[in-house]
């Protein structure tokens, strides 16, 4: 009887472990944002321009005519914050209609909290990076129709190139006007052409906080809330609030980055902005939140694989499945059961944890991600053009410092693997091919 019973209860949980990988990949590949056919066709003017020039140029030779700004001035150049001037009132008149952008990151949405204190009528949207020319044209269809972009933190510059700067100079000739502050490295002839369609374009080091550079720009110290806003950031920071609100704060904003959904982290910037109480539903994410960040403590101590690439280089490698077999120092096998996921945060605790160049990470069987640590050489892209390992097609989509692996394992082998408690033959394969090529 007894036996009867945990051969159930195995077969159960295992059946949960697939259904589970099946929803993450479900979810991964579906796109966030429901684009329109008009808003396509629109997007397809530009993109399709650049599509038939790829492949001419691939094919022929032929080299597609260069419309960039290549002379750099230092108004594309990173600023030091002490030159950084406060915007007068015109800056943006009350009868305007502005959005504030700005990715799902801690310090860009508290950037945004903290500029919504002086222009309270605008509306916000976060967006990820990965589909932000996307909802740039998703916007610009939007009724009524923002008047002014105000950009804060957002890195695309550097990742869509020449197809980037063509769908703002569209935005910019709409009669849009722009505004983009960031802290991250751009390549000169992308800040270039980007800042010549903005009526206000600020560049500062890495170093500086996002929050700090729109604090200086649009805010002067007398506002009484904006310690308690900053203070999202440092916890331990006094403020004039209760000792946990400032935590509580950090962790819901933590939580709505990992989890919350784009309407989700809105909301959330324009309630710190209000300083608004938090509400049971609140409480419940942040004790969400905390349970996630314990799981990510407890994979940390748990991984043990590691594996040399060429020059001396070192890659880790997570597996955070909800059901998956480890291998402890002394050698001997566990079995490790998960109900949750860990924290968006795993990899930058993960780099400081290991002493690894790089981290590749399984969500599931059939997609993983491999990730450089942000101040290694590594090119990651040197992979882009493995097409198979082991006769299984693999398709690699990324840049320098992240790539995402999407393997064709079928449905079938994958629940075999997980029943079983191992990896397909693929996955070591693919960690071989990726040592010899890094």
């Amino acid at each position: 009887m007894n036996i009867f019973f945990y051969i159930s209860l195995f077969f159960l949980l295992a059946v949960a472990g697939v259904s589970i990988d099946l929803y993450r990949f479900i979810a991964r590949t579906k796109r966030p944002d429901t684009i329109g056919s008009d808003d396509m066709q629109v997007e397809h003017e530009v993109t399709n321009q650049f599509d038939a020039e790829d492949e001419r140029e691939t094919s022929t030779g032929w080299k597609a005519p260069d419309f960039l700004k290549r002379e750099t001035t230092p108004r594309e150049l990173p600023r030091p914050l002490e030159d950084i001037s406060v915007c007068d009132s015109e800056f943006l008149p009350p009868v305007s209609n502005p959005l504030i952008i700005c990715p799902p990151r801690l310090d860009a949405m508290v950037a945004a909290a903290i500029l919504l204190r002086r222009y309270e009528w605008a509306d916000v949207q976060v967006i990820s990076k990965y589909f932000f020319i996307k909802s740039i044209w998703k916007l610009i269809k939007k009724t009524p129709r923002p008047d002014h972009f105000i950009i804060i933190g957002m890195e695309a510059g550097y990742v869509y190139g020449r197809r980037f700067i063509q769908t703002f100079k569209r935005v910019h000739e709409q009669g849009i006007k722009l505004a983009w502050y960031d802290n991250h490295t751009w390549l000169p002839v992308i800040a270039k052409n980007i800042s010549d369609y903005c009526f206000d374009f600020l560049l500062v080091d890495q170093a500086i906080p996002i929050s700090q550079l729109i604090q200086k720009r649009f805010l002067t110290t007398e506002d009484p809330a904006l310690a308690d806003i900053l203070s999202t950031l440092n916890p331990s920071t006094e403020t004039s609030r209760d000792d946990n609100w400032s935590l509580k704060w950090n962790e819901l904003l933590h939580y709505s980055v990992d989890e919350g959904s784009p309407d989700m982290r809105a909301r959330l910037v324009k309630k710190l902005t209000r300083l608004s109480p938090l509400k049971p539903f609140d409480h419940y994410h942040i004790r969400q939140y905390r349970r996630r960040k314990k799981l990510t403590r407890e994979i940390l101590a748990q991984q043990r694989y590691s594996v040399q690439l060429l020059k001396g280089k070192t890659m880790s490698i997570l597996d955070i499945r909800p059901f998956h077999r480890e291998r402890a120092p002394d050698g001997k096998d566990y079995f490790v059961f998960r109900g949750e996921k860990p924290t968006y945060e795993l990899m930058n605790i993960a780099f400081d944890t290991y002493d690894c160049d790089c981290i590749l990470l399984i969500p599931s069987l059939s997609e993983l991600e491999l990730i450089r640590r942000p101040d290694s050489d590594l090119k990651l892209s040197r992979l882009i053009d493995l097409t198979s390992v082991r006769g299984t097609p693999l398709k690699i989509d990324g840049r320098d410092d992240k790539v995402t692996i999407q393997l064709d394992i079928p449905r079938r082998r994958r629940f075999y693997n997980t029943l079983l408690f191992r990896w397909p033959l693929e996955i070591p394969a693919l960690i071989k091919k990726i040592a010899d090529r890094l």
